[in-house]
């Protein structure tokens, strides 16, 4: 398929869901979120899991270059082809070395049936492990997410006060679909959760369109990390958030790709400072996606520069010289 960067995700969405298709990619308004803009900032959702982020999804692109040239990367078909795999470079790059115009995408054909389980549990670190072996199972499931009892964006009829939810989306044939959901339940069952159940099936793609959503609080930083490293972020920057603003932090954990948000009120330049600091000390990294009332500068919402910051600079002079594009938005103020 191949679209403009204009088009909206959820107008994509229903052109190829008339053919039995679809394009794995999230976005939490899909009526409002451009594709070239999720491009952009390498947006990403629950989906992930199984279908790779939008790097793996594009074959093809178009991009304008500041000198008004249009340079095309890639192709409109599944293959190889000859040269630079220049599509990555654009993809979360901001705009800041070239505007995308014009994406080719793989998709996907229409799971024939679908499903969620969900599971209560008292305990983070036994939901944040059953949630990553889930997702390094053989069962091929669409998504596994660990999140906050009481997650803002998720229905009222789930939520609790405390704990931590475990959610799994399932996907496929009605057949391998059932399959999946025994052995989920047989898992998070045999792990200690407190219940075990499923939304009712028109709720399904209520559930995860909404998980998807921006949060409403103040503050959202996206944390990554290895897998296995990822839950320990998550408890560390939850207990420095909530112990600031004296409110439960909202945090959903990607099972399986490294990936979490964390959400909070009271938001500070020295608390992102200290979440910052702490995801480093632990090998991951944090960068701030809002934050409603904080100044942000580049150095607080991305990090401090590594040591390939001077071939981004190179890679920079060498498509923008001029710095005409989205310029001081980027990592070091790129």
């Amino acid at each position: 398929m191949t679209v403009q960067a204009g088009m909206t995700l959820g107008k994509a969405q229903d052109h190829l869901r008339e053919k039995g298709q679809f394009l794995a990619l999230d976005g939490g308004r899909p009526e409002m979120s451009t594709i070239g803009g999720m491009l952009a900032t390498n947006s990403s959702g629950p989906s992930r899991l199984l279908y790779g982020s939008a790097r793996d999804l594009v074959l093809g692109m178009q991009v304008a270059l500041p000198n008004g040239h249009l340079v095309r990367s890639g192709g409109k078909v599944v293959k190889n082809v000859v040269g630079y795999d220049l599509n990555k470079l654009h993809i979360g790059a901001l705009g800041t070395v070239g505007t995308i115009c014009e994406i080719t995408f793989k998709v996907h054909p229409l799971p024939r049936s679908e499903g969620t389980i969900l599971a209560h549990f008292t305990d983070f670190k036994a939901a944040n492990e059953v949630a990553e072996n889930l997702a390094r199972s053989n069962l091929s499931l669409r998504s596994v997410i660990a999140f906050s009892g009481s997650l803002r964006s998720a229905p009222a009829d789930i939520r609790q006060p405390a704990g931590t939810t475990v959610a799994v989306w399932c996907a496929g044939w009605p057949a391998a679909v059932e399959r999946q959901k025994r052995d989920v339940i047989a898992a998070l069952s045999g792990a200690g959760a407190s219940a075990v159940f499923g939304p009712n099936p028109q709720a399904h793609e209520t559930f995860w369109a909404g998980i998807s959503r921006p949060t409403a609080l103040g503050v959202q930083v996206k944390l990554a990390s290895l897998p296995s490293r990822i839950g320990e972020l998550v408890a560390v920057s939850s207990d420095l958030a909530s112990q600031a603003s004296d409110a439960e932090a909202d945090w959903i954990v990607y099972a399986g790709v490294g990936i979490a948000r964390l959400a909070f009120t009271g938001g500070s330049v020295d608390l992102i400072r200290r979440i910052r600091d702490a995801t480093a000390l632990r090998g991951g990294t944090c960068v701030v996606e809002s934050a409603d009332g904080v100044p942000i500068d580049p150095v607080l919402a991305w990090g401090p520069v590594r040591d390939d910051f001077a071939l981004m600079k190179r890679v920079k002079a060498q498509f923008d010289p001029k710095r005409t594009l989205n310029p001081g938005r980027f990592v070091g103020g790129i």
